[in-house]
This record gives C-alpha cells, sequence and structure tokens, in this order.
C-alpha cells in the first residue's frame, strides 16, 4: 500500500513539474519581443523643454512649442504617477475590465459603443489642426 501512495506521489510531483515547465515554456515563446528605446529616445529628443522641480517637488515645464510643453508634462506625470497613465490608457482604448474586472464593463463598453476609436482613426488627420496635432503626439 505504501508503495502505491510512494508511486502516485512521484507521478503527481512529475506531472507538476511538467506543467510548469510547459507554462514557463509557453510564456517564453509568446513574450513580446523586448523594447528598443532608440526610436523613443529619438524621438524625445525633438523636444526642446526643461522640467525643475521646486522645493516641494512641484514640477515647472519650459518650453519654446506648446508641443514642448505638452511633452513635458506627460514626461513629468510619468515620473511621478505611472500607474494612472497606464490605466488610462487601458481604459480610453476600451480594455479596462481586462484588469479591473467586472465593474468597469460598463466604460469599455461606452467606449465600444460609442465607436470612439472608429471616429479618431477617422477624423485626426483631417478634422485636428495641425497645432493640436502636434500637441497631442508629444
Amino acid at each position: 500500500m505504501l508503495r502505491i501512495v510512494k508511486t502516485g506521489i512521484f507521478a503527481l510531483s512529475g506531472l507538476a513539474l511538467l506543467a510548469a515547465a510547459a507554462i514557463l515554456t509557453r510564456s517564453a515563446i509568446e513574450a513580446p519581443p523586448p523594447l528598443d528605446p532608440a526610436p523613443l529616445i529619438a524621438r524625445a529628443a525633438q523636444y526642446d523643454v526643461r522640467i525643475k522641480r521646486d522645493g516641494f517637488g512641484v514640477p515647472h515645464i519650459y518650453g519654446a512649442r506648446d508641443a514642448d510643453v505638452a511633452f513635458g508634462i506627460g514626461y513629468a506625470h510619468s515620473e511621478d504617477d505611472y500607474a494612472t497613465i497606464e490605466e488610462t490608457a487601458i481604459a480610453v482604448r476600451g480594455g479596462l475590465a481586462a484588469i479591473k474586472g467586472k465593474e468597469a464593463a460598463v466604460s469599455d463598453y461606452l467606449v465600444h459603443l460609442l465607436r470612439i476609436w472608429d471616429n479618431v482613426n477617422a477624423r485626426y488627420e483631417t478634422g485636428l489642426p495641425a497645432d493640436d496635432g502636434r500637441v497631442s503626439e508629444a
């Protein structure tokens, strides 16, 4: 009887190891490629912005153009609270329920119901003044 129990435990341990190996292998195969920061650094170099923080840590942002200042605002905000930026980006794409659960499904439903991205994609190039487009891209 003890031999049967030992064999069963050994078999279950082997199955658990096999399952863990399969999960890790699948994760490694499906993982996105590592991010190459070079294109992001090149895009950031096109903005002339200075961010000075006062004694309270409040950023004061200076730039020659609105796009420069917009980039500085985004940069300072990402230094201070990147989690909110990430969550907002997911929410406006209609995927908040995937991380927040069914309570966020109403938000996702409205994004899809109002066809927000269809409208943005259809009108972004032609419906925005050039300055506004540069600010939003910064």
